[in-house]
């Protein structure tokens, strides 16, 4: 499920004249809701790049962005490495 936050949101015009008030919501979603995994253990995920998920992005000389697996954890996303489940 994604995280939603409202907010409220004031705007004037370049004279200075009438403003407008309106409430904004703006939704977020982090890298656990997007891959569909569950948090993390702060005390036993890894610490490195991934962020306990066992991937993470780099950017290629083209532009584009691909997964790839994080040295710290062998990809387990533990910060043992030996872990797995």
């Amino acid at each position: 499920m994604a995280n939603l936050d409202t907010f409220d949101h004031q705007s004037t015009n370049s004279t200075g004249g009438s403003h407008e008030e309106r409430k904004m919501t703006i939704e977020w979603i982090d890298r656990y809701m997007a891959l569909g995994i569950p948090y993390p253990d702060p005390k036993t995920m890894c610490k490195g790049q991934c962020e306990g998920t066992g991937v993470y992005p780099h950017r290629q000389p083209d532009g584009d962005f691909k997964f790839v697996k994080c040295e710290d954890c062998d990809g387990t996303g533990y910060a043992d490495k030996r872990r797995r489940e």
